[in-house]
């Protein structure tokens, strides 16, 4: 019976480890987001910062404006790039190692954002 039961315990643990496994951008990430017309960007009011949390390659984040704050949330592809949907926003861009870059247009007088963000 023995030597039956300890292969099962072992392939039980060994896929459970597999599972719980992280994917290479797990963990918290932090950056800006501001305006890339010369124009909006003066003023300081098209500027802000993002917070996310990246679990399995899923991410959940939120852009602050000042007092207002947006959620987003999207999947990172196996290549890197990622694409997330908040309200009326639509992100796109791209990660490489620590790092992520990308834009969103807006419909307001500030335009088109874009977003970076490092790994912390």
């Amino acid at each position: 019976m023995t030597r039956f039961f300890v292969p099962a315990c072992l392939a039980i643990l060994f896929s459970a480890g597999l599972a719980a496994a992280a994917g290479p951008y797990d963990g918290s990430w932090n950056g800006e987001v501001y305006a890339t017309s010369a124009t909006s960007n003066r003023s300081g009011f098209c500027n802000g910062s993002v917070t996310a949390t990246i679990t399995n390659n899923a991410l959940r984040g939120t852009i602050q404006y000042g007092r207002e704050a947006r959620r987003f949330s999207g999947m990172i592809a196996p290549d890197g790039s990622f694409t997330a949907q908040g309200g009326s926003l639509l992100i796109t861009g791209k990660f490489t190692g620590s790092s992520f870059e990308g834009t969103y247009p807006t419909s307001g007088n500030c335009g088109t954002y874009r977003m970076t963000m490092k790994h912390s």
